[in-house]
Order: structure tokens, then C-alpha cells, then sequence
């Protein structure tokens, strides 16, 4: 896979992700607290689990990135590099 594929995989995962967290903690309003006893309900929700899901593949696709191009600060960069190196 090109880098800059991973690249736009990557944050198409975590936004994907970012929604389906959303999604599953409205369901807890402005009752969630930071307790124990919140977890259960966590795990038990689709939402949540699809979206940590997601946030790992990205998570492991990033290192992934890391390993294959320069990335310093951010994909744009890495866009320009490249494109620059293909020419």
C-alpha cells in the first residue's frame, strides 16, 4: 500500500470512529460519570466497540505510515514529498 493511501485510510478510519463514539455516548447524556460502574455499559454498547475498533486499525495503519514515509508534523507534508520524489 502507497503511503499516502495509508494516509487518507488512516483519517478515514478515525473520522468514521470519532462518529460512532459520538453516536454511543449520547445515549449516556450528561449523566456519565467516572466510575467503575460506567464500563459495563460501555462495553455493552455497538457504538462504542466499532468505534475503539476503528480508532485501532487506524492506530496500527499510522505505524504502519510511520515505518514507510517522513512524516513531520503532518500528511500534508508527506503529500509534497511524494509528489516531489515521483518527478
Amino acid at each position: 500500500m502507497q503511503p499516502i493511501l495509508a494516509i487518507l485510510t488512516c483519517v478515514i478510519l478515525n473520522s468514521i470512529a470519532q462518529i460512532l463514539l459520538k453516536f454511543g455516548m449520547r445515549n449516556f447524556g450528561k449523566n456519565l460519570s467516572l466510575s467503575i460502574t460506567v464500563i459495563p455499559s460501555l462495553i455493552s454498547n455497538m457504538y462504542v466497540i466499532f468505534g475503539a475498533v476503528l480508532y485501532a486499525m487506524s492506530f496500527i495503519l499510522w505505524l504502519y505510515v510511520l515505518s514507510k514515509a517522513k512524516v513531520w508534523g503532518a500528511p500534508l507534508k508527506v503529500d509534497s514529498k511524494l509528489r516531489n520524489k515521483k518527478k
